[in-house]
């Protein structure tokens, strides 16, 4: 087997923290190469689609005792310095903060109180932690260099949205909630998404730390929410309608301390944000 002569004596990763997976662009070593493996990483040996010697944090010498399971798909001579050729895989085992997630479109959802369909949007963030360095090197990285969250985040979105879209609507429904209060339910729909998405990341060696629906809205010029609001806004006035009394003159004002009905809000995007 022949090598060039760029050897890579040092391997080492201080990256962005972002980054979930990133692979050396170096893939010749030999038996003195010295992998550094910082805290919060982990490091592994890839070769013919395999994931093979895995190092923790530490500095590490690629003796034939520290690669045994790569030595047993390629013969390396025990003695002396022995080139060799393979892939090198950093792993980031941080907790990946601020992934976001969003609705591109709207979600149309059926308010169940009002019977109208409402072009409904939602976004948030959450966290995410490797938890199985080589199950997310075979089954999602592939043969790619590196792997950001935003590209974690646009994978798994379809799955993700279609999830949180059922569950908006069936909470709704299910305990006959109108978009205007689904906001007391945040958390509680936060929590529930996060359970139901955590065993598809787990099948990639991901784990979900936190999951947060941070903003629930519909667009305020919407014919549909527009309806509702004027709905909301002539039962408060009949419910807020001052109570009037006779003075001299014949004229008729309100009693003091009466309120009168406010109006909706005008233009904007109404949001129901969490707390």
């Amino acid at each position: 087997m022949a090598f060039g002569l760029n050897i890579a004596k040092i391997i080492k990763y201080e990256g962005p923290a972002d980054v979930l997976v990133w692979k050396h662009p170096a893939e010749d070593f030999n038996t003195s190469s010295q992998l550094i493996v910082h805290e919060s990483q982990e490091a592994i040996l890839f070769k013919d689609g395999q994931a093979l010697d895995l190092f923790k944090a530490g500095r590490h010498t690629l003796t034939t005792e520290n690669i045994p399971l790569l030595r047993r798909i390629i013969s390396i001579p025990t003695n002396g310095e022995t080139p060799f050729h393979c892939e090198v895989y950093f792993i980031n085992k941080a907790d990946i903060l601020d992934v976001l997630w969003g609705t591109s479109q709207p979600m149309p959802i059926q308010d169940p109180i009002y019977h109208i369909i409402l072009p409904v949007r939602a976004n948030g963030q959450f966290a995410l932690h490797v938890e199985n360095s080589r199950k997310l090197l075979l089954k999602l990285v592939g043969t790619t260099s590196d792997m950001r969250k935003e590209r974690v985040a646009a994978l798994f979105k379809g799955m993700l949205i279609t999830r949180a879209k059922n569950l908006i609507a069936d909470r709704m429904t299910a305990m006959r909630i109108s978009f205007l209060e689904i906001h007391s339910h945040l958390n509680e729909i936060s929590d529930t998404i996060r359970e139901q998405m955590a065993p598809m990341y787990e099948e990639y060696g991901m784990e979900v730390v936190n999951f947060f629906v941070n903003s629930i809205s519909v667009p305020a010029d919407d014919p549909g929410y527009m309806k509702i609001r004027t709905a909301l806004a002539a039962a408060k006035a009949v419910v807020e309608l001052p109570v009037l009394k006779d003075v001299e003159g014949g004229c008729l004002f309100p009693v003091e301390g009466a309120q009168p009905p406010k109006a909706p809000p005008l233009g904007g995007e109404a949001h129901i944000i969490g707390d």
